[in-house]
């Protein structure tokens, strides 16, 4: 979540509006978590809150950048996911409203490796790869938390 913070301080940076930016997670309690994080880094400035809500929030709207996190990076979290359909593991009509409101830029945070448990997402990776239009970081430094 942590990164979420620090590249929305980046899209702010380079130019782009705060309103036309949006951040999706799939539960309340990560939007609560994500909006505490990006609170802290923007005290004493004039940046304000981009909008920050779970997919249902974000269904019908769209905004020129969106950043979704995807929250999960230990698989024991993902079975729980599956087994009661919750967030975007197993539930290809979150995955699709999640995915589909960005006009110009789509950033997706979270494990390729988890991901790929889910055929839909597995799909959408690997398009990604061969269209060179994903990237990996070093999470070495990452709690299993964030």
């Amino acid at each position: 979540m942590f990164i979420v913070s620090v590249f929305y301080s980046k899209l702010i940076k380079i130019g782009l509006d705060v309103d036309d930016i949006g951040i999706i997670t799939p539960y309340v309690q990560q939007v609560r978590t994500i909006r505490s994080i990006i609170l802290k880094s923007i005290v004493g400035t004039d940046i304000r809150l981009p909008k920050i809500g779970t997919v249902e929030e974000f269904q019908g709207q769209e905004r020129k950048v969106i950043l979704v996190s995807t929250v999960r990076t230990m698989e024991k979290e993902l079975c729980k996911d599956k087994r009661y359909s919750l967030g975007f593991i197993k539930c290809a009509k979150r995955m699709n409203v999640a995915i589909s409101r960005a006009r110009a830029a789509l950033v997706i945070f979270g494990s390729p490796k988890l991901l790929s448990l889910d055929e839909n997402w597995k799909a959408l990776i690997e398009h990604c790869q061969k269209n060179k239009c994903s990237t990996n970081c070093d999470n070495s430094h990452m709690s299993d938390h964030e």
